[in-house]
């Protein structure tokens, strides 16, 4: 189907490689005939997109909701397959806290990312403690953006870019549409969704309700969460329109913990930690202001909260080869360490649009500014009780360990989309980031007080993008882009008295490079494949003499690779569709990183413990996904293959396990995941599938602590069903 879209000053787009729904070839503006997306789940987010720029980045977007894939237990190899090198840490089976990184970077709590809801911050502290406890609910995502490193020049400074959980919103016209979901699986797996927009002239709303529960794969692994969303719009007018919105999660979790190498191949399932828990409640709340003063000026100001706890009572301290049994002095259980955070942040963001002619070209110049604050109590190794159930009690001592952690942030960026001629884009970018971090406290009850420790650091970040369309289909693009990484508080603020740390500690910094070509042919092939170095000087990293431990910068590190993405469309045009449409893809990732320099002082250069020229932890060579998706009318069928290879647990590059399970070699595993799907006429849905089809036994992930620690397995075989009906 073809239609005449008038173009305005959407025109200044270039081609994305996968939708062409959102970009258009040219950059004058004009009338222009284009031919709707065949495929739609995946793609490239556009040159401009509203307030932001995204020409010149590596960039994907998903559509959760039109993939068929498992969306009741945020299955992340599913959800994030079409993304060419994404790391997934398969160790918590529940989906409550996704995993993520991608090119030799920690997908601890993917805390590499700026992790975002809607455009606004999801994690405890962006800066000082950035691990994303809570993850939306997939079957709430409309679609998910993914920026790789480029992206810190418009979100801030993090190494692996940025992901921005879209939800579904009202009608865009008047009426309403209520969507319920409901789905049953393995092991007690219940999943609820239900959601509910409106609109009326000028008001809109929309809300979802989403619980989940389940008995868990492995023994002791049983959880149940859920998450309230409501959101209230009114526009003015075309020109001024507002928008708030709250979310409420809340989750609890037993830890089933790790267990030995032996453990595990004797059975993958057992756990020998039934007293561990974790309890999560989130709430955020968003107000923003859309001004659209003409189509050559825009503004967008966000103002956004986050009140959250996390808590955790269990048997934490000892290695899983201690055994967590009755004591023969009390007759009775170990009392259980009990640990706490509350987080309270509150920021406003303004992103804008100016749009000029120069050169005979329209330009886009996109700028902001951030203003954040955060703070974080953090209470620690508790006494708590010798029970089973989830009890935060503590004894009369109260917390052993207190800190107070705060972050102020300030922040002003600008990016300028410089149309060349008809073929060249060129977008040169500005970050001005301060960040102020402070941390005080005890760490042991009342006495070993830490003074307040304070650390502000100004950076400017710089970077270049580029684009240069070789046709209306097909484009070839660069970016570098500068980023770094602020202390967090674990390393501005000592763990003992007798810590220290360097008083000339620098902040990481990294250099992000990508170079690729993405587009189509026609409708049969589409296609994203590049190259990237990211380099990372001055990681921080701790070494211990004479019982002393020093924090300070102890080594850099270089990661390089290739990503490729290729999407087939096959048949489709075949008689009409008349067989259907056969779509196999191929999501691929080479990465090389390696230490290349570690300059710690007790040890011995060239020794086994020595980094240098050895990989980095958690970062397998090869990630390779294959997938078939089969349609034919209402009907579809999707096969996805997870192929990774083998990585190392720790820094030293170990091979042989330990006894503990913290280190030692994570070996390659494969793994398949297969499922069905039927759309009715009367917007009814039908879904099944079977993760991990063949019952692989593997495990992505070796843990030193919390949640371990140990080797922690991934699910074995689990079915699913789930009903779907849209009013």
């Amino acid at each position: 189907m073809r239609k005449s879209l008038y173009i305005g000053i959407l025109c200044v787009m270039p081609l994305s490689a996968f939708s062409q729904k959102d970009t258009l070839p040219k950059y004058t503006t004009q009338y222009i005939e284009i031919k709707e997306a065949v495929l739609d789940e995946t793609g490239n987010l556009p040159a401009i997109d509203g307030v932001r720029i995204y020409g010149g980045k590596k960039s994907a977007f998903i559509s959760p909701e039109k993939l068929n894939i498992d969306l009741s237990s945020n299955n992340s190899r599913q959800l994030f397959g079409r993304i060419p090198g994404i790391m997934v840490w398969e160790s918590d089976g529940s989906g409550i806290q996704t995993g993520i990184a991608t090119r030799g970077l920690s997908p601890n709590r993917s805390w590499e990312f700026n992790m975002r809801q809607n455009g606004y911050d999801i994690a405890s502290d962006v800066f000082g403690y950035p691990e994303a406890y809570y993850t939306p609910p997939a079957d709430a995502v409309k679609r998910i953006e993914v920026l790789r490193g480029a992206s810190s020049l418009q979100y801030g400074p993090q190494f692996g870019g940025m992901i921005n959980y879209v939800f579904d919103s009202a009608p865009a016209t008047d009426g309403s549409e209520t969507k319920i979901r409901q789905t049953f699986g393995s092991y007690g797996l219940f999943n609820n969704f239900i959601s509910t927009g409106l609109r009326k002239n000028k008001f809109s709303f929309y809300s979802f309700y989403h619980r989940r529960s389940s008995d868990g794969w492995r023994e002791n692994s049983a959880y149940h969460t859920q998450t309230g969303f409501i959101s209230v719009g009114y526009d003015f007018n075309e020109k001024v329109k507002v928008k708030a919105e709250y979310t409420h999660s809340d989750m609890l979790s037993q830890q089933p913990g790790g267990l030995t190498d032996t453990q595990f191949q004797q059975n993958a399932q057992q756990s020998f930690r039934a007293r561990n828990w974790m309890s999560i409640p989130w709430n955020m709340m968003n107000v923003q202001l859309d001004i659209k003063t003409s189509e050559k000026f825009q503004l967008e100001i966000k103002t956004f909260g986050l009140l959250a706890t996390r808590g955790s009572v269990g048997f934490l301290d000892a290695p899983i080869t201690t055994a967590d049994n009755v004591l023969t002095t009390t007759n009775d259980y170990a009392v259980r360490r009990v640990d706490s955070d509350s987080y309270q942040n509150i920021g406003t963001e303004l992103r804008g649009k100016y749009v000029f002619s120069l050169f005979g070209n329209e330009q886009t110049l996109a700028f902001g500014a951030r203003a954040y604050q955060a703070k974080t109590f953090r209470h620690q190794k508790g006494n708590g009780t010798t029970g089973f159930d989830f009890n935060m009690e503590l004894d009369s001592l109260g917390y052993k360990v207190n800190y107070v952690f705060g972050t102020k942030n300030y922040a002003l960026f600008a990016e300028q989309a410089m149309y060349v001629g008809k073929r060249l884009l060129l977008v040169p970018g500005v970050r001005f980031e301060q960040i102020t971090a402070t941390g005080s406290g005890t760490v042991n009850y009342n006495s070993g007080v830490i003074p307040l420790q304070e650390r502000t650091v100004s950076k400017v970040l710089a970077g270049m993008g580029a684009e240069f369309h070789l046709n209306d289909d097909n484009e070839i693009y660069a970016n570098a882009s500068q980023a770094f990484r602020p202390m967090t508080f674990s390393e501005l603020t000592p763990a003992a008295t007798t810590d220290v740390v360097d008083p000339n500690l620098k902040d990481s910094e990294s250099l992000n490079i990508d170079f690729g070509v993405r587009g189509a042919w026609k409708n049969y092939v589409h296609y994203d494949a590049s190259v990237y170095q990211i380099n990372i000087q001055d990681r921080i990293g701790t070494y211990t003499e004479s019982s002393i431990r020093h924090v300070t910068n102890i080594g850099s590190s270089l990661s390089k690779g290739v990503e490729v993405y290729v999407e087939l469309n096959v048949l489709n045009n075949f008689k009409q569709g008349k067989f259907g449409s056969v779509q196999p893809f191929t999501s691929i990732a080479y990465n090389e990183a390696t230490y290349t320099s570690w300059n710690d002082p007790t040890i011995v250069a060239g020794s086994s413990s020595d980094r240098t020229n050895k990989t980095v932890e958690n970062a397998p060579r090869r990630i390779q996904r294959y997938g078939l998706t089969y349609k034919l009318k209402g009907f579809s069928a999707t096969y996805q293959l997870n192929k990774v290879s083998e990585a190392f647990a720790d820094a030293t590059n170990s091979i042989a396990p330990s006894a503990d399970a913290k280190s030692g070699l994570i070996p390659a595993y494969q793994v398949s995941d297969l499922s069905f799907a039927f759309s009715g006429k009367e917007n009814y849905s039908l879904q099944m599938g079977v993760n991990n089809l063949f019952n692989e036994s593997y495990f992505t992930r070796r843990a030193g602590g919390y949640p371990g620690p140990g080797l922690l397995p991934a699910n074995g075989r689990t079915i699913y069903f789930t009903f779907g009906i849209k009013i």
